[in-house]
């Protein structure tokens, strides 16, 4: 069996997607946290493919509650720091949403 699926993209994107292959290409290119695991203070390194504003949640993995955001200006390159020396240790999460893209990571404190 063969199956085929379409996807109708509204014209505002249409010229975003690539017309070879289809497909919007993602504009999150690669996210590092450093180091990890820490002991309070670390960095978020965020690489786009298009140059636009980033914005980073700090979330307590075993309360859901949100303890730092922050935002950095219009560019394809980020690095945010971040200090958690006054939190428990444990796990935690990093939303970072760049445009309407959004992916989720996991730092660790010692």
């Amino acid at each position: 069996m063969i199956t085929k699926s379409i996807t109708i993209w509204p014209e505002a994107d249409r010229g975003n997607t690539d017309s070879l292959l289809g497909y919007k290409p993602a504009l999150i290119k690669d996210i590092q946290l450093y180091p990890n695991p820490t002991s309070g203070n670390f960095k978020v390194s965020v690489t786009l493919t298009k140059s636009v504003a980033v914005t980073i949640k700090l979330i307590n993995f075993n309360t859901g509650q949100q303890i730092d955001m922050k935002q950095s200006a219009v560019g394809m390159n980020h690095e945010v720091p971040f200090n958690i020396t006054e939190m428990p240790q444990g796990i935690y999460l990093l939303g970072v949403q760049a445009d309407q893209e959004y992916q989720v990571k996991k730092i660790m404190k010692l």
